[in-house]
């Protein structure tokens, strides 16, 4: 749909727009009715919104990220593509699961103009007559004159709040718009998107099991020994035998194709390369020792018969949970496609 507007009447500006929602019960703690995330520096202007009128930041768990100025569908839909993949990054960074909603759907992302019939929405000031846009969940396409209002009817739940520093935040959009060197490929995509089911899921055990299969995405598929096999098919059974709250179906059905791998090669040797661009330590150990570990502690947990051991508690594995994070978020930013050639 995007392809039938290329070569319309100049003068035309479009805008998009990305209603997000934070899945994991957070709250962004900041005072304020809008919040710029484009550096002052860009002449690219991207806010943050709360996703409900007449609200702050601090007080909704959606959000309305914007950016105007584009001259054409296309060219908004690739800095939207590109705001999303940022924030993305930022917000794993930041240990905050979001859902940014769908970008692949061409005939949803560009918005129609709807003329409003019934008198359904006069209590919030919109009459029958009126032209609207009608918001959605994930990226939207839409030309910014003349201004319409948009109208998404939603309900949100109060919960914990997240810290968000400004500095700190502007310093890691920054970063985040350094790394980005293109649309992200799909085992990528799929790595954050692990990475969030694996924050906003609160059972400890599929908890670190999505995280660690998030630096599994970006294991290019070949070969693998027949003692992972093993391992895999008692991945494949725990993660079958989750309930819907703990796992969404498009997850499920990603970690299985993940997991469901006898004819490929050993995780851990290819994702021992992986570790390799790391520095410092995790744990107190190196990057490789600290992979063997988490992988480790993932097959174990896949075999049930260990739960008596301590360091598969319930205690431990929630303890050491936010390193974890650290090091997948880690992996994640340091990783290039080649490793999937």
């Amino acid at each position: 749909m995007l392809r039938l507007l290329r070569g319309s009447i100049g003068g035309v500006v479009y805008s998009f727009r990305n209603r997000i929602r934070i899945k994991d019960g957070k709250k962004l703690e900041v005072d304020a009715t809008e919040f710029r995330l484009s550096p002052e520096s860009s002449n690219e202007i991207i806010i943050a919104r709360p996703g409900y009128p007449s609200k702050k930041l601090k007080d909704v768990d959606e959000l309305i990220i914007s950016g105007r100025g584009y001259d054409s569908p296309e060219a908004a839909l690739g800095a939207g593509r590109k705001w999303r993949q940022v924030l993305s990054s930022v917000f794993a960074r930041m240990f905050l699961s979001v859902d940014l909603g769908d970008d692949v759907d061409e005939s949803k992302v560009l918005l129609p103009e709807t003329m409003v019939t019934g008198t359904g929405l006069e209590m919030i000031g919109i009459k029958p007559g009126a032209i609207i846009y009608e918001d959605r969940h994930g990226l939207s396409i839409y030309k910014t004159e003349p201004v319409r209002p948009f109208v998404h009817l939603s309900m949100g739940e109060v919960s914990v709040h997240v810290s968000l520093n400004e500095q700190a935040t502007y310093d890691s959009v920054g970063q985040a718009l350094q790394r980005h060197s293109g649309i992200w490929r799909d085992e990528l995509k799929l790595a954050y998107q692990l990475v969030h089911s694996s924050l906003a899921n609160e059972n400890y055990e599929p908890r670190l099991i999505l995280a660690v299969t998030a630096i599994e995405a970006l294991i290019p598929y070949r070969e693998r020994v027949a003692e992972v096999v093993t391992v895999l098919e008692k991945l494949v059974s725990h993660v079958n035998d989750m309930s819907a709250t703990e796992i969404d179906n498009a997850t499920r059905s990603a970690v299985l194709k993940l997991l469901d791998s006898d004819r490929y090669e050993s995780v851990r040797q290819l994702g021992l390369k992986l570790t390799d661009r790391l520095t410092g330590e995790y744990g107190g150990k190196s990057p490789r020792k600290y992979f063997d570990e988490v992988y480790g502690t993932r097959s174990d947990l896949a075999h049930g018969n260990l739960r008596n051991v301590p360091r598969l508690s319930e205690d431990a594995l929630n303890k050491t949970y936010i390193e974890l994070l650290r090091f997948v978020v880690d992996i994640l930013e340091a990783w290039t496609p080649e490793y999937s050639n």
